[in-house]
């Protein structure tokens, strides 16, 4: 009502002479609550009464809507986009540019995962493999992670979201290690255990297969030590204690397995959802042990088009799988 008086009363002043000048910004305001009408119907459509961000709070406490514990990301297709944007637009732009643009992505979607509800999201961002790449794109991505580590130093105090590393953590620059041990949020020691904890995890230089060999090394470790401690007692002799017995008297499983990956050390649970870009269907040597009955999601687009809104809509629609862990449903 305020618009259309205030285009009358300018109509009326100016004699209609400034009126064409300013009618498309006042038009531009009623267009805005069109659009927004068109949004949300649309979603309506797709989604029916699904919730969104908006409410994620009455979700969280809602049965019937099951948000996952640990959401899993393997961001790829930086380089990849780079390059076809430069081909489209007859450019030389470097793969270093994607990973620029996908660094910012990053934290968008991180932000608005926590934001729906879920406790653990792990960033696949630097594989084992990938140290073999041209050195500057190295130097490139791990400066970003610098960067980016820096500047959400203060988001991490603010929403109490603790900082964790698995991968080969030794093989970082020496400046990224502090970083990394410095900017996430620490929980206090009279901290109450059973409190809700928010947890951001970097896989950085990580392989799937050297976790699961080095648990089996930490393993063989306990067993070792085991054996050390049984030869000490007098009544046991090196003779008729063998390499076999040392593992006899350890109950190896798989919780016991689970617990010496990296994920399981940092007591952080397995991924319950893993999400994918540039449309590739494959875990790329991510989580081997850990993504046994993850439910896996690959989105065509590579990551700098990812979207907060495509990675809610992936996360908010998980409650409609059906895991039933090699069992059979109560529904069937």
């Amino acid at each position: 009502i305020l618009i259309i008086f205030s285009l009358i009363l300018t109509s009326l002043v100016t004699n209609g002479s400034v009126l064409l000048i300013i009618l498309p910004f006042h038009l531009s305001y009623l267009l805005i609550p069109l659009i927004r009408f068109y949004h949300n119907w649309i979603r309506l459509i797709q989604y029916g009464n699904k919730p969104t961000m908006h409410h994620f709070s009455a979700l969280k406490t809602s049965p019937e809507y099951e948000v996952p514990k640990h959401v899993a990301f393997i961001v790829d297709g930086n380089g990849r986009w780079a390059i076809k944007q430069g081909e489209s637009s007859g450019l030389s732009i470097d793969r270093t540019y994607g990973h620029t643009v996908g660094a910012n992505v990053t934290v968008n979607i991180v932000k608005r995962t926590f934001a729906l509800g879920v406790d653990y999201v792990t960033l696949f961002l630097f594989s084992t493999e990938n140290w073999t790449r041209p050195k500057p794109e190295i130097e490139n991505i791990l400066g970003l992670l610098n960067k980016y580590l820096f500047e959400c130093a203060n988001y991490f105090q603010q929403d109490k979201i603790e900082l964790k590393v698995i991968g080969q953590k030794h093989r970082l620059p020496e400046y990224t290690q502090r970083l990394i041990e410095s900017v996430g949020y620490k929980p206090s020691s009279d901290t109450n255990p059973a409190e809700r904890r928010q947890v951001l995890c970097l896989a950085l230089s990580y392989g799937g297969r050297d976790d699961i060999v080095e648990s089996c090394r930490a393993i063989t470790q306990i067993a070792l030590q085991n054996q050390l401690q049984q030869l000490k007692n007098k009544s046991t002799t090196s003779e008729d204690y063998s390499d076999s017995k040392a593992f006899s008297n350890i109950n190896i499983d798989q919780s016991l397995f689970s617990q010496h990956t990296q994920l399981g050390k940092l007591g952080i649970p397995d991924p319950d959802l893993i999400i994918r870009t540039s449309g590739e269907f494959r875990l790329s040597n991510f989580l081997l042990w850990n993504s046994a009955y993850s439910e896996f999601e690959a989105v065509s687009c590579n990551w700098p088009e990812f979207t907060p809104d495509m990675a809610e809509d992936i996360i908010l629609r998980f409650h409609d799988r059906k895991r039933r862990f090699g069992g059979i449903s109560s529904t069937i």
